[in-house]
């Protein structure tokens, strides 16, 4: 029987490779785990607000970015991975200071560097539905 033995740098490029493509695989979920989650009426949620729902999980920051648009955001830090508050119309973590624009997901300030993990969002028959 014959051994593949896999060299230091045969190894090592693999790594890298790896390595390389695990931001890009950060927060992907294959289809068959995602579920959807009602959490909410569209009737209490005006245009141009944002709440933090805590009854899912995750818990989600929710934004109406228009009469038939929404964006749902984790309410979890990149930075620090901590649960954040809404503070004013930023998403902030307690932990580093970190603030995130809940209407676009984006840091808003130098501590984080990555945008906050996205969900789909629709409305049917009144109810916003997020699939995590």
């Amino acid at each position: 029987m014959e051994s593949s033995k896999v060299s230091r740098r045969g190894f090592l490029k693999a790594a890298g490779t790896i390595a390389a493509a695990l931001p890009f695989l950060r927060g992907t979920v294959p289809a068959s785990a995602a579920t959807t989650k009602a959490i909410g009426l569209a009737s209490t949620h005006p245009v141009g607000r944002t709440k933090l729902y805590t009854s899912v999980s995750p818990s989600l920051f929710v934004t109406r970015t228009g009469t038939n648009s929404w964006v749902a955001f984790d309410n979890i830090c990149t930075h620090a991975g901590a649960q954040m508050v809404l503070q004013g119309k930023q998403a902030f973590c307690r932990s580093h200071g970190a603030t995130f624009n809940p209407a676009t997901g984006k840091p808003t300030n130098n501590v984080a560097r990555t945008a906050l993990r996205s969900y789909p969002v629709s409305i049917r028959k009144g109810k916003i539905y997020v699939t995590v």
